[in-house]
């Protein structure tokens, strides 16, 4: 199951006889436990177990290789000792709740951030970054970012949020963030390290929600 997690596709959602089957992040033709099933058959827990699945790929392929092996047993004890111990839909939707927010926190002295996993909100501030630095006459493409946070306005939530990036801009790793209220930009070219706790502490800094 654990491997399932990690490394299978998403399925389309898929009608079969006397059931509506929704995308998750394992095999739903393969189901093998109850709730495996309910998952498979509930369209909000499918939604909660696909956003897993990418909340972990994000975060195992970016922690530093001491961390892997913790991060690995932590996902099997949950998967074995929270998520399989749950009766009901109810339970399985906090259990998922809980862990995807446990797993895209990222919390540092200075900052309070997410990971930004879903797929369409990943590619919507990527072609955002690159449409900001063309407006203020920054040539080139970005090729891809390999994180992207969010902080959100702590003071009124929902109100405002800022993004930050560590992407590929013209061969060249760059740090980014903006601001969607104000549409602060600021862009460090070198002499950070690659990690999400540095770029949230940037992106604090540099464009705080609110401005």
């Amino acid at each position: 199951m654990f491997g399932r997690l990690k490394n299978t596709l998403l399925l389309a959602i898929a009608i079969v006889p006397c059931s509506v089957v929704f995308a998750a992040s394992f095999d739903c033709a393969k189901t093998r436990t109850h709730i495996e099933k309910l998952v498979c058959e509930n369209q909000g827990l499918s939604r909660l177990d696909a956003k897993l699945g990418s909340a972990y790929s994000v975060v195992i392929n970016h922690a530093q290789p001491i961390s892997k092996a913790g991060l690995i047993t932590e996902q099997k004890d949950w998967i074995t000792n929270v998520r399989d111990k749950c009766a009901d839909k109810d339970c399985l939707l906090n259990a998922y709740a809980a862990r995807i927010h446990a797993l895209t926190s990222i919390t540092t002295n200075k900052s309070t951030a997410e990971y930004v996993v879903d797929r369409q909100e990943l590619e919507s501030q990527a072609s955002t970054f690159e449409r900001d630095l063309n407006r203020y006459g920054i040539p080139g493409k970005l090729s891809g970012c390999k994180i992207i946070l969010h902080l959100v306005d702590q003071t009124t939530p929902g109100r405002d949020t800022s993004y930050g990036a560590i992407c590929t801009l013209n061969a060249r790793d760059v740090m980014i963030c903006n601001d969607t209220m104000v549409g602060k930009l600021t862009l460090k070219l070198y002499g950070f390290a690659e990690s999400a706790q540095v770029l949230a502490d940037f992106t604090s800094a540099n464009c705080p929600p609110g401005g």
